[in-house]
């Protein structure tokens, strides 16, 4: 398994992936913002921190290059685990997806770390 990225995040941004193939995502965030609310009192379950999403630049369309985005992973808890939902892939099971890029948006005041291991 290789590391695709690694790095503390806030607010809005996006970055490259080291690879094209992510197998997981582990999201900790260790600051909340004021926004940030209890999903459920009494457990790590939090709305409104933020999201993340997987995409790739593309090449396709009408001759100029874009990036193009996959639906948002909406960070629900303090320490999140994300993986692709299996496919059969040639009669075989994948748990991969292409991406070669990663975006975010936190809350205002929310700060955490994410970690994309893939092959």
């Amino acid at each position: 398994m290789a590391t695709m990225l690694d790095i503390d995040i806030s607010g809005d941004g996006q970055e490259p992936l080291s690879g094209s193939q992510p197998v997981f995502v582990l999201v900790w965030l260790f600051a909340l913002g004021p926004g940030v609310r209890d999903g459920d009192p009494g457990s790590d379950q939090i709305i409104r921190a933020g999201w993340f999403t997987l995409g790739s630049d593309w090449d396709l369309i009408m001759g100029s290059t874009a990036d193009y985005w996959r639906p948002p992973i909406y960070l629900n808890f303090i320490r999140t685990f994300w993986q692709p939902d299996p496919a059969i892939v040639n009669g075989t099971d994948q748990l991969t997806i292409y991406a070669t890029r990663l975006k975010w948006h936190l809350s205002a005041g929310t700060n955490g770390h994410i970690y994309v291991g893939g092959n």
